[in-house]
């Protein structure tokens, strides 16, 4: 047996014996053998190669199937609507701009409140009418300045509130978009999965030996 070239797939393959019919038959019927095993192993290696991939492609399918389920039971398990979180996001700010102007005040009530203490520890003579006016203002402001303090607890306890409204939605969103960029990424590997199938369906119809003889 001689390869016909250094880089060539043609093989000469040649038989002495004192029959050159029998000779020719040893001769063909090693040639036969040969590019019968060769094309033997690449159905093989291609029955492997087409098994894998119809494994896997079941494989991918079933896990689409589930990542589509547990994609609609997360939207169905959504904390608020979208004309929800909208009004959450709404009602956030308005919060926000409250507690703003309530904590003004609440300066502007403190510093009026220091003024007046300032007031009677400076004065040395009052009347007791004036000194009674003056406790009534302090005892008002007072008042006024711990009204002010519990709004704003409250402004702060609902403006978190919101807050964590806001957070939990953006934790199921980013859930959501995870799960469809593996339903995506699968599609993606499914598709190209089929197409390499389909491929070896259709090279198990024209295979044939690596070399001629």
């Amino acid at each position: 047996i001689e390869q016909v070239g250094n880089i060539s797939a043609v093989y000469e393959i040649s038989f002495v014996t004192e029959d050159p019919m029998k000779s020719a038959q040893l001769a063909n019927a090693l040639a036969e053998e040969y590019l019968n095993t060769s094309v033997i192993g690449k159905r093989r290696s291609l029955e492997l190669s087409q098994g894998w991939l119809a494994e896997r492609t079941s494989e991918l399918q079933r896990n689409l199937t589930e990542l589509n389920i547990e994609l609609e039971n997360q939207m169905l398990a959504a904390p608020f609507s979208a004309e929800e979180v909208n009004t959450i996001k709404v009602e956030s700010l308005i919060k926000e701009r409250q507690l703003r102007d309530t904590t003004l005040d609440l300066q502007r009530a403190e510093e009026a409140l220091r003024l007046a203490l300032e007031g009677v520890d400076e004065a040395e003579t009052e009347t007791q009418i004036d000194d009674a006016a003056q406790v009534a203002l302090i005892d008002e402001q007072t008042r006024a300045r711990d009204s002010l303090k519990a709004d704003i607890e409250a402004q702060e306890a609902a403006l978190s509130s919101l807050h964590d409204a806001l957070a939990r939605q953006a934790r199921h969103n980013a859930e959501v978009s995870r799960i469809e960029n593996d339903i995506a990424v699968s599609e993606a590997i499914y598709r190209d999965f089929i197409t390499q199938l389909s491929r070896r369906t259709q090279q198990e119809r024209y295979l044939d030996a690596d070399a001629r003889v």
